[in-house]
C-alpha cells in the first residue's frame, strides 16, 4: 500500500491508487462482517486504534470512535467513491505536482454544495456561463470573431474588448462558484488555456498568441453524434485529446469502493528505484 517506487511512474499518484483499493478492500470487508452493527466488535477496534495510532483530539476516545463508526452504519459501499485530484507537473520542478484548474476548483465546489458524483465533473450549460472576451494578439477583430464562435455554442458574451499584448492564453474568474463555467469554456477550446482564479472580472478569455480556436465541446459532439448516427461513438469535430463522448474529464480519475479491488491497479514501474 505505501509502495510508490514499483508502480506507476515512481511518483506518488501510483501509491493513492493503491491506498484508495486497500480502503475500498477494508470497506467492503467491515460491511460483509457486518461490523458497523457490532457493539462488542467495534469495541474492540476503537480500542485497539485509540492506544496503536495518534488520532485528532475530535476522535481521541473510544466513545468518539463508536459515534462515528454508528453514523456510518448504513453506508453502502457502492455509495463511495475515491476521487483523485487532477494535478499538472510543476514547469519549475518535475518531482513537484500542482493543482489542475479549474478542474479541481470545480471539484471542491461540488463538494462543498453537496454534489453527487455521477462519473464526471459539473458543469453547467453553455447558455448559463457569461463570458468576456479581450484580444492580446493585435490581430483586429479576433476577439469579436472567437466571441461569435462561442455565442453559436450557446455562450453568453457580455463583453469584447483588447487586451495588452499576451503570449499565453488565459482564462480567469473570480472564485470557485465560477469553476464551472470555466470548465465548461475550457472544453470549447482547441488548446487549454493557462488558468488563473481569484481574479474579479467574472469569467475572461484573454486571447494569446498561442491561441488555437474554438472546437465543439465533446458533450457537444455526444449528442450530435446521437442525433446523427446511433451507435457512433466519434465524430467529426470530436475533441482531439481522446475525451470521452460523454464530455466526462480523463483527468479525473475516480474509483468506486465496491468495485473489485483488483480492478485498475496500477501498472509496474519498469524503472523501479528511479523515480522521475
Amino acid at each position: 500500500m505505501r509502495t510508490r517506487h514499483g508502480v506507476g511512474n515512481g511518483g506518488d499518484l501510483g501509491r493513492i491508487e493503491l491506498q484508495q483499493e486497500f480502503i475500498s478492500s477494508l470497506i467492503q470487508k467491515l460491511k460483509s462482517e457486518g461490523t458497523l452493527g457490532n457493539p462488542v466488535r467495534l469495541f474492540d477496534i476503537a480500542d485497539t486504534a485509540t492506544k496503536a495510532v495518534i488520532v485528532d483530539p475530535g476522535l481521541g476516545s473510544i466513545a468518539k470512535l463508536l459515534s462515528l463508526a454508528s453514523t456510518l452504519r448504513n453506508l453502502h459501499t457502492n455509495d463511495v467513491t475515491f476521487i483523485t485530484m487532477p494535478t499538472i507537473t510543476d514547469p519549475a520542478n518535475i518531482n513537484r505536482l500542482l493543482p489542475d484548474e479549474p478542474e479541481d476548483d470545480v471539484l471542491w465546489h461540488m463538494m462543498q454544495t453537496g454534489q453527487l458524483w455521477r462519473g464526471h465533473l459539473a458543469a453547467p450549460k453553455a447558455s448559463q456561463v457569461s463570458v468576456r472576451v479581450l484580444n492580446g494578439t493585435g490581430i483586429p477583430g479576433l476577439a469579436r470573431q472567437t466571441a461569435d464562435r462561442l455565442r453559436k455554442l450557446g455562450f453568453k458574451i457580455v463583453h469584447v474588448g483588447n487586451a495588452p499584448a499576451a503570449a499565453a492564453t488565459t482564462l480567469s474568474y473570480p472564485a470557485s462558484g465560477q469553476a464551472g463555467g470555466a470548465y465548461a469554456l475550457t472544453q470549447a477550446l482547441n488548446q487549454a488555456p493557462s488558468v488563473e482564479s481569484g481574479i474579479g472580472g467574472g469569467l475572461t478569455l484573454t486571447i494569446g498568441a498561442d491561441f488555437a480556436g474554438v472546437r465543439v465541446p465533446p458533450r457537444l459532439t455526444a449528442r450530435r453524434s446521437r442525433d446523427q448516427a446511433a451507435g457512433s461513438t466519434r465524430q467529426a469535430g470530436s475533441p482531439p485529446d481522446g475525451s470521452p463522448s460523454d464530455g466526462s474529464s480523463p483527468a479525473v480519475q475516480a474509483r468506486n469502493a465496491a468495485a473489485n479491488i483488483c480492478s485498475g491497479m496500477p501498472a509496474a514501474n519498469p524503472q523501479v528505484g528511479t523515480p522521475p
